[in-house]
This record gives structure tokens, C-alpha cells and sequence, in this order.
């Protein structure tokens, strides 16, 4: 399902007319607002295996800073992989790894630590020890999809949590809606993402279990 028909989807609930593009109307850009909202707030309860990304960098000697072209700033991150060596790197805290590079560690990377934002507003990865070769580094993250959607942007998501989410939020800003109202329409959203976290859970056996 793409953007506009969410945005339709939500219209169509409050008994509003369809919109051909889903900025067409003031109330739209409204159902727009609650949609993103909602959007994000799902992207924040659960790291979905449909926002998973890999950002393969070609990392160079001397150079321990790499832009993770396309991270943006909401990623979280899976693990950071070299695949040059068939090794996982491992975190370090920041004051540690500029520690290591200022004394002049130099190597096959081991452990990473995040600091900054490029021009862009992509992340900025740190390596240390500081690379004296070239490998390529795997950044396999997820990462949210931009609010920034077109009208045939299909969003990545389980979109029926994203319906009833704005819809939560339009019931809530209207008061109620033929007697529903937003506390009931919330409860209904908020079951609809436990089912759409648990299928995605169920998809990806294992993820959840941790082992020490």
C-alpha cells in the first residue's frame, strides 16, 4: 500500500472525501501529519526486518572517519561487519577509540564508535585501530524510511498499525467519531502494532532470544 492510499485510507474513516494527491486539501495535509506521526512512532517501538540496510564502506589506509551515506540520524544499528576478514567489529566508547588513534594505533579495524553528522546529516562512523589497509566494512543497520514521501511511495511498514494509529490521532483532535472515541480507536492501534511486532518476531526466529 503506498502513502496516498494510507493517507485515502484514514480520509475515508472520518468519512472525508478521497484526495487524487495527499496534499491536495488542509484537512489532508492534517491526515498527512497524523499518518508521519505514526509512522514514526512505529519505527521507534521496533527495529522491523523491513527497514534492515547494509552501507558497505570502502575504507582506506589512514582514514578512520567514514560518512554512512544514506544512515540519516534515526538509524539504529544490527552489527558492523568486516568483510575483508570475515570478523564483527565490536563498540568502543568515543574517548576510548580517539584515545587509541591519537597514540597512534594503527591496524585492522576491531571496534567502531559513532560521532557527528556529515553535511548531509548522514552518521559518522569512527574505526580504531586507525586502518593501514583497505577493507570493506559493512554498517547493517535499520533505518527509517524519510517522512519525506511521495504519493507512490510504498511505505515498508505493516501499514494497518499506520491506519489506525492517525486515525487514533484524528478521533482525538475531532473529539470523538460517531461515538468512538480516541481512547478506544488508541487501544486499537496499539493491538494492531503488538500483532504487526509479533508477526515480524515470529518472521525472524532467534532475534529475540538473548544468550549469555
Amino acid at each position: 500500500m503506498n502513502y496516498l492510499d494510507i493517507v485515502n485510507s484514514v480520509l475515508r474513516k472520518v468519512r472525508e472525501d478521497e484526495v487524487l494527491t495527499a496534499d491536495e486539501s488542509e484537512y489532508s495535509k492534517v491526515i498527512e501529519g497524523f499518518v508521519l506521526a505514526t509512522k514514526r512512532e512505529m519505527e521507534s517501538a521496533h527495529q522491523w526486518s523491513t527497514l534492515r540496510t547494509t552501507i558497505a564502506l570502502s575504507v582506506t589506509t589512514g582514514d578512520p572517519s567514514w560518512s554512512m551515506t544514506g544512515a540519516g540520524k534515526r538509524y539504529t544499528v544490527d552489527d558492523i561487519y568486516d568483510a575483508t576478514n570475515n570478523v564483527f567489529l565490536l563498540p568502543i566508547m568515543a574517548i576510548q577509540g580517539r584515545r587509541k588513534n591519537a597514540d597512534g594505533d594503527s591496524g585492522t579495524p576491531t571496534h567502531y564508535w559513532f560521532e557527528g553528522v556529515d553535511s548531509s546529516g548522514d552518521a559518522i562512523i569512527l574505526l580504531t585501530p586507525e586502518p593501514n589497509d583497505s577493507f570493506t566494512i559493512n554498517c547493517n543497520l535499520f533505518v527509517p524510511q524519510t517522512d519525506t514521501l511521495a504519493d507512490g511511495d510504498e511505505v515498508t511498514m505493516d501499514e494497518w498499525p499506520i491506519i489506525l494509529g492517525a486515525y487514533a490521532k484524528a478521533v482525538a483532535e475531532r473529539g470523538e467519531d460517531q461515538g468512538r472515541t480516541s481512547g478506544e480507536m488508541l487501544q486499537q492501534y496499539q493491538s494492531a502494532l503488538a500483532d504487526a511486532i509479533g508477526l515480524d518476531i515470529a518472521r525472524n526466529w532467534g532475534e529475540d532470544v538473548w544468550h549469555v
